[in-house]
């Protein structure tokens, strides 16, 4: 149903399941289960209130040797919504909130709005469905990649699953996303680095447009 310039959407809500893990230090993300975290994380999200960060995104196709890469804002409202602005030379943006994707362009009178099924979503699922529904899907764990910085390790019990692996890497003394990596079963990577954490005062831009066409697909 989309085409490679959506594909990542099936993988956003990992990182929002994991954005501001509450972790109190290296030694406490070791001795906690991933899912333990995950699942105080969602209360802790569920408190943040809407947040911004800025972002540099790198896609590898596979049998490529080059990265593609891209910059923007993330906005995001857990549990409800999670928004992606990308800047120059493609002007576009994503919002998936709950079970609606949209995605439209810059000066384009015309938008698209997808619906999804988190149970049949890779990487929506992250994010909408309970823990103990989520350990029958996944591995998990968690290590230390250096003082200070945690990195969390996702993969499909299915072999089938369209995402082949996630990794995460947490910065444990502000609770923030420093890095997020991925693989999708086609072996395309595609990894975002993010910074500039603050709190986001409107949350408007939470709502689709209302000058925009949006035809259903």
């Amino acid at each position: 149903m989309m085409s490679r310039r959506f594909s990542f959407l099936r993988i956003l809500p990992s990182l929002v399941a994991l954005l501001l893990l509450p972790l109190g230090g290296v030694q406490q993300a070791q001795a906690a289960s991933p899912w333990d975290v995950l699942e105080a994380m969602r209360a802790d999200l569920a408190k943040a209130g809407p947040t911004s960060a800025h972002f540099v995104q790198s896609y590898l196709p596979a049998g490529f040797s080059k990265s593609e890469r891209e910059s923007g804002t993330l906005s995001l409202d857990v549990p409800g919504c999670l928004r992606w602005d990308y800047e120059e030379p493609e002007v576009k943006a994503f919002l998936i909130c709950r079970d609606t994707v949209y995605s439209w362009t810059a000066d384009d009178p015309v938008g698209y709005r997808y619906q999804v099924d988190p149970q049949r979503e890779p990487g929506l699922d992250l994010l909408l469905l309970a823990v103990d529904d989520l350990r029958l899907r996944y591995r998990a764990e968690n290590r230390e990649r250096r003082r200070g910085v945690v990195e969390v390790r996702l993969a499909p019990v299915e072999a089938s699953a369209q995402l082949k692996s996630a990794v995460l890497v947490i910065d444990t003394v502000t609770q923030h996303l420093l890095q997020l990596e991925y693989q999708d079963a086609e072996g395309n990577q595609t990894s975002f680095d993010i910074l500039g954490y603050q709190p986001l005062a409107d949350d408007s831009i939470f709502t689709p447009p209302n000058n925009i066409e949006w035809r259903d697909e």
